[in-house]
Order: structure tokens, then C-alpha cells, then sequence
């Protein structure tokens, strides 16, 4: 296969000449680790914009383009994928989603479809791409803080890498558990995982330079933070010559010049004039080249944070706070900052304030740090930074300390209407979550008391973060159950779209936290109740004792199409009301007819919310049964019951082993009941349920 030819059939998916041959010399000597040359020699077209595409996601940098056009070209093709190569696909998606777009909840949705064409339908299974796939599930949480959870990812990805036989991938997840190390402070296991990284890259492509740079300049890190000044230098410089050997100027160099000037900074007689031209170098070299935005950012952010330090060492804070704060301004415009590195910058930025004899300024930063480690595994920064803020204002420690059990967004409530007497509400809109674990009784006999509450307590923390991702507050715990309030923002008519994209997320969070529970606990499985109107919202309790909520028939609603999400088989129900306030297209809704739950006079019109509307297989095929779906519910309608039960039973039939299956059967059953019967007086198709 000649590079032309290859180039040519790239050029297809609308990309550029000089990028479609790169891509083409690319596949013809790939990386260890990305595609196999024998499958590029056998690939028909589409396979081949397949593999094309996998070698451009390595390639983002240099290109940031040729990725997307390739997968919308495949998108339109997806039919003709095998299980496997659909998968790959999908992975694909899910980390331009994630890397790109900034979407971790379309990322996680991507990811889930990706695993279960790899691992349930691919025949055989493909542990070797599936390892890939459990690294990105580990670089989403790590990116979220979630240090345990990417932990269990990483160590899962690199068991496949070894069954797999898969050195190269098994390189890039010793990277991963190396990064993830280091952000938790075991120096000497990150520093054992990068040597093996190392050894790995060295022996098998050598030609590697950049991401040798790259493993030195980390082991320089590790053995800074270990107190080895010299062995760090020795690993920066190491960097520094690999670079004039591939780019003396590009992003890399960059990063080893910013450890040269951490390492100054760790001297007994530092020289903070060498470390600022260090750092300027690195400065000068962004502006040299184009670099991919996100890396662009968060170097960036690593020189003013630095330059922070060396301020601060040399007792200038005011220079210092300015340089920490454009650091931040940085962070929050890169899709690569951990809400770890967010903190410790808060802890610098507090640290000023607190010099500065500002102990209130200072101590709210350190709240707003701890609050960036709320969902983290970083137990002994987060104890460190509680005793700092403990010693700032003990008063602010409390509300903090408080608010991990109220949580933060209802303790702020609570403290702008402080002072008042009984009830303070007003009536305003909004949209309310309901969500519930189903058979929640044999899963806690599957585990002993602390495993439960271990389990548990990881469950609520995931849906915790999917909610407050979208704007949503958790108003209260319930045992297992969440109920969440999603307010109106600024500009916006109704919190329904934020409260939907939360319910996905939420379901597609627990797909995954369901991939990750030991084999003897059942799987989890929840429902999830979403409806918009008027509530009352604000204080209930006594002077002793207030919580924040919200009360009324809005609420009553969502809990009830909670409720109803067992038997009528779906993972999310939604009512009319909420359906009105979506944005058109933005969702695939499947309608399910009118429903009167039990004790409740006005009848609910109900919708399963499926998933985003795009243009992927699945939701071309969901919508082509909604479409059947329809006409079931035009025949019930109609009164032709013994049309509409065979209808709902062919919709089961082709759904086999979903929710989906056991509401058509529902559904079929109640229209059974009604075939022998006189036609209700007025029929209009309502279903009377009888349990809650």
C-alpha cells in the first residue's frame, strides 16, 4: 500500500492534502501502541479511516482537525462497522468529547457504548483496545479528582495490557498510575513506575524522544518533591538534550525549564535570577510555535505559578497574589488542570491573605480549596489545609465543617436567611430529581456493614458530582434516594435541560461504577424522576433546626415518576411539563401515554428520556421505534386494545433482556385487561396505576 493511495482515501473525509499524507506516513510506520501494520495492510476503506483516525488522536497537537472530520466521516457510516470497530469508534468520540469539548458526561455516555460493543457483543472480546478504553475511563476520573476511582481504572487497563501481551500500552498505563502517584504524593511508587515506563520506551522506540522528555522531566519532579536536588537536575538536563535533539523550543523543552527553576527554589542558596530566565525560556518557546490549547493553558499556568513561588520566597506577596492569580486564570481555561492543583493554588492565594493580616479573606480561601478536594482521595492534603483554615477563623471552619454535611450549596442558603422566624419560602420555578436505588435490599445483603456503607457512600459522590456538574443542589439524602433541585439560572426559563443532561450523566456514571463492583454484588440499578412547575421553596424547621428545600406538587410529581420507572421499564421518566421546557431536538424522548399514579386525581403524560440527540446508530435506531412506539399509543388511544397489546408485545420481543422489554410487557398486559371489558365512558387512553 503506497502513502498516495492511502492519502487519497483520507482525503474523502474532507481532510487537507498535507494532513491526510502525514497520516498516511504515519499509518505506514506506526507507533508502538496505536495501530498494527498488518491491519493497516489489510484494511478495506473504512477500516482504514478508522485506523487513520486512532493514529490522529495522537497527533492532536500537530493537528487538531483531522480527528473530527474522520469520525463525523465514519459517523455516517457506522452501520457498516463490526462490534469491535465500533467500539474503537466510540472510544474515539468519547475523547474528543472529553478532550476537545470540554463534555465529561458526553465523554462517560461515549465510553459506556464503547465498553459494551468491546466487552459484552465483540466475539472475541479485545482486552488489547478495551485497556485503552478503562485508561480514559482512569484520565476522566484522575482529571475530576477522583484518585481512587482512577486508581482501580488504571490497575484494571494495565492487568488487560498484560494479558494482551501489550508492552507499549502497558508503558502508557505505568504513565497514568505515574501521574496519578505523584498528584497523591507516593514519590518513590511514582518514581518506580516511571523507570519501568522508561525502560519500556527505550528498548522498544527509542525514537521516542518527545516522550522520553517527558518521562525524564516527571522523574525529575518526583525526585524534587523526594528531596533529591541533584538527581532532578540530572533528569531536567537529560530533557533539555533530547529536546535539541527533536525541538529545542517546543512544549516539553518548556516543562524541563520550569523543573530547573523548581529545583533552584529547593537550594540552600537559590538563585532566583537563574530561575526566572529559566522560566522565561519556557515562556518564549510558547510563543515560538503553535501548541494545542489545553497543553498551551496549562504551561502557562505551571510558569506564573512558579514565578508565584519565587516572589513569595523572596518576600514579595503582592507580586506573588498577581502571579497566582494569573496562574488560576489559566487553570480555569484548561481542560487539564486537576481540582487538586486548583486547591494547593488556593492554598498559596490564602496564604498571602493570611500574612497580609486578612485571616477572613484567607480563611475563605482555604473553604473554597477544601471544597475543590470535597470529591478527592486526598485525605492528608485535605487534613492539612482543615487545620490551617481551623487556625485562620474557627468560625469559618465550623461553616465548613458543616457544610460537608449539609453540603455547601444548602449551608449558603441557609446563611442568607439566617436570623429569621419559622417558615421563609417563595413560590418560583424550578425543576426537581428524584433518584433511587432498585433492589437495594439484596445488595446490602451481598456485603457487611462497612462494605456497604463504603459502596454507598462512592455511589451518592458520583451522582453528587453529576448533579452539581449541571447547576443542580442536592437537597436531601433519603437512606439510598437523592433529591435534587435544579433553579432557574440567569437568562434561563427553566433548569430542565441542565436537570436532563445531569440524568444522563447520573446514568451513564453508574454504568461505569457498575463495571467496577467485585463480581459477588449485584449490579446496581436506579430510576431517576424528573418534572418542572412551581414549588415552595426556602426554610423549614425551627430556630434550632433548618434545612433549606423545596415543597409542593412539582415535587410530589417528580418522587411519583420515580416511582413508576420499574414497571413501565425505563432508567429515566419524565413528565409533559418537563418535555416543554427541553430544547427542541436536543433529547430523544419515548413517549409512554398517560398515566394517573396512585393517589393522584390529575393525570401525568410521561416520557422516557433516552439520551442526547445525535447523530450516532443508536439514536437512529431508538427513533425508528418511537416511531412504532406511536402508533402503539394511537391504537390504545383508539380503543383497539387487541392491536395496541400485540403492538407492545412486538416492541418487547425485539427488545430483548432491556427495561425497555419489561414496560412493553407492562403496557401489553394492561391493554389485555381492557380487550373483554366495555370501553371506559370517555376513553382517552389513561392508565390507572395501582402501587406507588
Amino acid at each position: 500500500m503506497q502513502a498516495s493511495s492511502i492519502a487519497a482515501t483520507l482525503g474523502k473525509a474532507g481532510l487537507a492534502e498535507t494532513a491526510s499524507m502525514a497520516l498516511a506516513l504515519a499509518l505506514l510506520d506506526p507507533r508502538p501502541g496505536t495501530v498494527d501494520s498488518r491491519e493497516v495492510a489489510a484494511a478495506d476503506e473504512l477500516r482504514l479511516m478508522l485506523l487513520a483516525a486512532i493514529v490522529s488522536i495522537t497527533r492532536l497537537r500537530e493537528d487538531p482537525d483531522s480527528p473530527r472530520q474522520l469520525l463525523e466521516h465514519l459517523g455516517r457510516q457506522e452501520t457498516e462497522l463490526d462490534f469491535r470497530d465500533r467500539g474503537r469508534y466510540w472510544h474515539l468520540r468519547a475523547y474528543l468529547a472529553w478532550r476537545q469539548d470540554g463534555r465529561i458526561d458526553l465523554a462517560y455516555t461515549a465510553l459506556n457504548r464503547s465498553i459494551h460493543l468491546l466487552e459484552d457483543l465483540a466475539n472475541p472480546p479485545d482486552p488489547g483496545y478495551t485497556a485503552r478504553v478503562w485508561d480514559t475511563y482512569g484520565q476522566l476520573q484522575y482529571y475530576q479528582g477522583l484518585m481512587g476511582s482512577a486508581r482501580r481504572d488504571y490497575e484494571f487497563a494495565l492487568a488487560l495490557r498484560e494479558q494482551a501481551e501489550d508492552e507499549a500500552g502497558e508503558a502508557l498505563t505505568l504513565g497514568n498510575l505515574a501521574r496519578l502517584a505523584m498528584e497523591l504524593g507516593e514519590f518513590p511508587q511514582a518514581t518506580d513506575y516511571l523507570r519501568r515506563d522508561l525502560a519500556i520506551v527505550e528498548r522498544l522506540s527509542p525514537e521516542l524522544t518527545r516522550l522520553r522528555m517527558q518521562l525524564h522531566t516527571h522523574l525529575g519532579s518526583c525526585l524534587l518533591e523526594a528531596g533529591d536536588t541533584k538527581g532532578a537536575e540530572q533528569e531536567f538536563h537529560i530533557a533539555l538534550s533530547l529536546a535539541r535533539q527533536d525541538n529545542p523550543n517546543g512544549p516539553e523543552a518548556s516543562f524541563a525549564h520550569i523543573g530547573l527553576a523548581r529545583a533552584q527554589l529547593t537550594r540552600s542558596a537559590p538563585d532566583y535570577s537563574q530561575a526566572i530566565e529559566l522560566l522565561d525560556q519556557a515562556e518564549r518557546n510558547t510563543q515560538s510555535q503553535t501548541i494545542f490549547p489545553g497543553l498551551l493553558q496549562e504551561l502557562l499556568a505551571n510558569i506564573a505559578y512558579v514565578r508565584g513561588d519565587i516572589h513569595w520566597a523572596q518576600g514579595d506577596s503582592e507580586q506573588a497574589n498577581a502571579e497566582y492569580r494569573q496562574a488560576m486564570a489559566h487553570f480555569d481555561t484548561s481542560q487539564t488542570s486537576s481540582p487538586v492543583e486548583y486547591a494547593r493554588l488556593l492554598h498559596r492565594l490564602a496564604r498571602i491573605e493570611l500574612k497580609n493580616d486578612h485571616p477572613i479573606e484567607g480563611a475563605q480561601l482555604l473553604r473554597e480549596a477544601l471544597r475543590r478536594l470535597d470529591a478527592t482521595a486526598m485525605d492528608k492534603l485535605r487534613q492539612r489545609f482543615e487545620s490551617k483554615l481551623k487556625e485562620a477563623s474557627r468560625e469559618i471552619w465550623l461553616l465548613h465543617t458543616a457544610g460537608r454535611f449539609l453540603g455547601q450549596g444548602q449551608l449558603n442558603l441557609l446563611l442568607e436567611q439566617t436570623g429569621g422566624h419559622g417558615f421563609q419560602g417563595s413560590e418560583t420555578e424550578m425543576t426537581v430529581l428524584f433518584s433511587d436505588i432498585r433492589r437495594f435490599t439484596s445488595i446490602s445483603e451481598a456485603l457487611g456493614p462497612k462494605a456497604l456503607i463504603e459502596v454507598l457512600n462512592d455511589y451518592l459522590t458520583r451522582m453528587t458530582r453529576c448533579i452539581e456538574r449541571f447547576g443542580g443542589i442536592v437537597d436531601k439524602f433519603i437512606g439510598d434516594a437523592v433529591m435534587a433541585l435544579f433553579p432557574c439560572n440567569p437568562g434561563e426559563t427553566s433548569g430542565a435541560a441542565r436537570a436532563a443532561g445531569a440524568a444522563l450523566m447520573m446514568q451513564a456514571e453508574l454504568d461505569h461504577f457498575n463495571r467496577t463492583l467485585p463480581r459477588h454484588v449485584p449490579r446496581f440499578e436506579s430510576g431517576i424522576g424528573l418534572h418542572s412547575g412551581k414549588v415552595v421553596a426556602g426554610l423549614i424547621g425551627s430556630p434550632q433546626k433548618r434545612s433549606y428545600t423545596a415543597i409542593g406538587d412539582t415535587v410530589n410529581t417528580a418522587s411519583r415518576l420515580e416511582g413508576m420507572t420499574k414497571p413501565l421499564g425505563a432508567a429515566i421518566l419524565v413528565s409533559e411539563e418537563f418535555r416543554k421546557r427541553l430544547p427542541v431536538e436536543g433529547f430523544l424522548l419515548r413517549p409512554l401515554g398517560q398515566f394517573r399514579p396512585k393517589g393522584r386525581d390529575e393525570p401525568v403524560a410521561v416520557y422516557d428520556l433516552m439520551m442526547a440527540f445525535d447523530d450516532s446508530l443508536d439514536c437512529l435506531e431508538m427513533a425508528g421505534e418511537i416511531a412504532f412506539v406511536e402508533k402503539a399509543l394511537e391504537a390504545f388511544r383508539s380503543g383497539n386494545f387487541t392491536e395496541a397489546q400485540s403492538a407492545w408485545l412486538r416492541l418487547a420481543d425485539n427488545a430483548p433482556g432491556t427495561l425497555r422489554a419489561r414496560g412493553y410487557r407492562f403496557l401489553a398486559d394492561y391493554a389485555d385487561g381492557l380487550r373483554d371489558a366495555p370501553t371506559p365512558e370517555a376513553w382517552t387512553g389513561l392508565v390507572i396505576l395501582t402501587e406507588k
